[in-house]
């Protein structure tokens, strides 16, 4: 058949431009290239299928959980009773071993240049007003002020009146022992078709562990990775339970061996530890379980933020927090993944704690003490303190064949990326570059004249 469109049309220019490419099978005997290639195949093995799905578990949807927290409050006790009991004791250390305090006696440690008077308070005492939710404002300083009515409003005052009470005396003090009071911590959680409370479920909480980490190191850290909340190795430390009384599935030995005291004094019992005294150390060491709950002690959520001292660390505008106040954010993640286990079915809910400080210019509540209708007089008192807001959080895994064809999408990607990389290699990097890409392109063409003859290869 001749050429119908002529050489103008259909001539070596056409065929270039339409020309039409075909795979071909070239094995190129080079370990260099076959090491480059299978290398590229392993990383994306160890990418897709190693991080992704075994370690990152992205084959499951993860939908976000939601909870209820709930915070009560105990002061110091003897031997850990619970406050509850009217036989329980309260074991307040004595003003005069407190720095803070101006009964101070004198020690160790010298007395701090704010020092007030300090007073003792129980639970109810403390929040007479009880706590309902995740938000208790532990109150380190009252000032308490006594007013009289200043008018009432008649017809010899034209029934109006400028100021309702006028101040007479107010007294300032701070609440002694405060740091070794503790909080009971419950929450629920639900998503779908997962729902239920922490008092079945192991919880861990978050400590930024600084022992043997020096300032060179933070320094280094700081440098490569930026200023961060902890500078040292954040460990992930399950909650022991004080007894067998719990209800969560025991965890392994290795996590529940006899820890170190790690934290300050702890506090009094949670009210529904069912009575039974705490051990020492768990005490000491500030925080544990018990049957309904977590029990953190001030001191232990204080470290757990980053605060050493109320005394020591102040606000922007210097001034204490034991004065001025401060926000502790407790925030509760739910998750049911675990690297490398969830895959073959063996992942189970748990719980975290992240304590983090978020210093607030002043944390403050007016409260009105005493008054009774009618009266003439009324006592009212400002609270400044920790304000510690508990928050749920997390999310719930839900296996997903979706999720799952696009890992494997993506892997199929990433081979054809690997190869279209290997090829470029081979035809423009290597040596033998000119042999490889001839050996994989052909190119097929007619002959100058040749008309209808069969077509050369080159």
């Amino acid at each position: 058949m001749g050429n119908a469109c002529g050489n103008a049309l259909c001539g070596p220019a056409a065929d270039s431009l339409l020309a039409y490419q075909t795979l071909k099978v070239v094995n190129i005997k080079d370990h260099r290239l076959g090491g480059v290639y299978y290398g590229l195949i392993l990383l994306i093995i160890i990418f897709v299928f190693g991080y992704e799905i075994l370690y990152c578990n992205d084959q499951f949807e993860k939908r976000d959980v939601s909870g209820t927290p709930q915070v009560m409050i105990s002061q110091p006790t003897m031997g850990g009773c619970n406050a509850r009991d009217p036989d329980c004791e309260s074991n307040f250390t004595s003003m005069e071993e407190l720095p803070y305090c101006s009964e101070y006696a004198g020690g160790l440690e010298p007395k701090v240049s704010h020092a007030r008077p300090c007073t003792f308070a129980d639970r109810v005492s403390l929040l007479p007003n009880g706590v309902v939710g995740g938000y208790m404002m532990v109150p380190t300083r009252i000032t308490t002020t006594h007013e009289t009515q200043g008018c009432r409003p008649g017809k010899a005052n034209g029934h109006t009146c400028r100021n309702e009470w006028v101040e007479t005396d107010s007294e300032d003090h701070y609440v002694a022992d405060i740091e070794r009071y503790s909080l009971f911590i419950s929450h629920t959680y639900h998503r779908d078709s997962l729902s239920g409370n922490n008092n079945r479920v192991l919880g861990y909480y978050l400590d930024c562990d600084l022992r043997g980490v020096g300032q060179r190191e933070q320094n280094l850290k700081r440098l490569l990775y930026g200023d961060a909340a902890c500078l040292g190795i954040v460990k992930r430390r399950p909650i022991e339970c004080f007894d067998e009384s719990c209800n969560f599935r025991e965890a392994p030995r290795k996590e529940l061996k006899r820890r170190k005291v790690r934290g300050g004094s702890g506090g009094g019992l949670a009210p529904d530890s069912g009575g039974k005294a705490v051990p020492y150390d768990y005490r000491t060491d500030g925080v544990y379980a018990v049957p309904n709950g977590d029990v953190f002690s001030v001191q232990k959520l204080m470290e757990l933020a980053g605060v050493t001292s109320l005394d020591n660390a102040t606000n922007r505008d210097g001034t204490p927090y034991r004065e001025g106040g401060t926000v502790i954010d407790i925030e509760v993640r739910y998750s049911n993944l675990v690297p490398f286990e969830s895959t073959f079915g063996h992942g189970e809910i748990t719980y975290e704690y992240r304590v983090t400080a978020k210093p607030l210019h002043e944390v403050q509540d007016d409260l009105l003490r005493f008054w009774q209708p009618g009266s003439t007089t009324r006592t009212l008192e400002r609270r400044h303190g920790v304000l510690f807001v508990v928050t749920v959080s997390g999310h719930f895994g839900f296996f997903s064949i979706l999720n799952l064809m696009l890992m494997l999408a993506e892997a199929a990607s990433m081979l054809a990326v690997a190869t279209l990389l290997t090829d470029k290699i081979a035809i423009y990097m290597m040596e033998r570059a000119d042999v490889y890409f001839h050996s994989k392109y052909e190119e097929t063409r007619l002959p100058p004249d040749a008309g209808e003859a069969e077509p050369a290869k080159a």
